[in-house]
């Protein structure tokens, strides 16, 4: 096993201690050398991935357990969406992006969590378009392209 740079490393058989830890050529950028986790933009990258992963998880799970309901107060009210819910309110923005990211390739009935994520006071949807799925999508994404979501 060589290092990087092309030599041996130090104490194969040993890990390296926090004094050495700090001189290892990535120490100073990416790793905090007290808890040895990821620090600054691989942190928050993990974190976007990390909900991102959770995220796709419960959107997958809401979807295919209510694509054959029809009324739709259960499929408001299914756990799935209700934890999702629960994140965006945790991770307003970075929720927001994932459902109207979701939205453009799989229209779902995500008007709801948007309504109650965004805290919106205003619904961008017009009555005159309420049961026109494709309609009611394409004014959520309107509305995230104008609030630079998308």
């Amino acid at each position: 096993m060589l290092t990087l740079d092309g030599k041996r490393p130090r104490g194969l058989t040993e890990p390296l201690g926090i004094e050495e830890w700090s001189h290892a050529p990535f120490a100073n950028d990416s790793f905090d050398s007290d808890s040895w986790r990821p620090t600054g933009e691989i942190r928050e990258d993990a974190r976007l991935l990390l909900l991102a992963e959770k995220f796709n998880q419960l959107a997958t799970q809401w979807e295919s357990e209510t694509c054959n309901i029809s009324s739709p107060r259960t499929i408001a009210e299914h756990p799935a969406i209700l934890k999702i819910i629960k994140m965006g309110i945790d991770h307003k923005d970075e929720v927001i992006r994932l459902i109207l990211n979701r939205m453009e390739y799989r229209p779902w009935f995500w008007f709801d969590a948007l309504m109650q994520i965004t805290d919106a006071s205003e619904n961008p949807v017009p009555q005159s378009l309420y049961g026109n799925m494709e309609a009611m999508t394409e004014e959520w994404l309107n509305w995230g392209k104008m609030n630079g979501y998308l």
